[in-house]
């Protein structure tokens, strides 16, 4: 279980635009010399990613407290190697803590005003 959890002066739900969810490939494929290829399973709890969205101020993202997004990532995440806790499941909406992995760098970009689209690759961790 981890124990760096996602600041609660950020938004609590990503928004359902930009919401993808993949799992990991549980299997692998042998080819064989004659006949169709082999498969079996590489184990039984299975990762998954998740693609988040959230709109944030820009205060939000750039704040030079620990509550903002940029300080989340780079200081309690260590850059995205540490894992955490998100406060729910998106694709359930309750109220379930998921322990996830930042994959890759979050992106931002400003929406107009003082509102950024931040986006972000996670790996939720069985």
């Amino acid at each position: 279980m981890a124990t760096i959890s996602w600041p609660a002066a950020l938004p609590q739900t990503p928004t359902y635009a930009g919401y993808v969810e993949s799992p990991e490939s549980a299997t692998v494929r042998t080819p064989m010399d004659a006949g169709p290829a082999k498969v079996r399973r590489r184990f039984t709890a299975v990762p998954y990613r998740m693609q988040l969205r959230y709109v944030m101020t820009e205060t939000q993202l750039t704040a030079a407290s620990p509550d903002g997004f940029k300080a989340f990532w780079e200081t309690d995440t260590s850059h995205g190697s540490a894992e955490w806790q998100l406060p729910e499941d998106p694709k359930l909406r309750n109220a379930v803590a998921i322990d996830v992995r930042f994959i890759g760098e979050p992106r931002w970009k400003p929406l107009g005003g003082t509102l950024y689209e931040v986006t972000f690759v996670v790996e939720v961790l069985p």
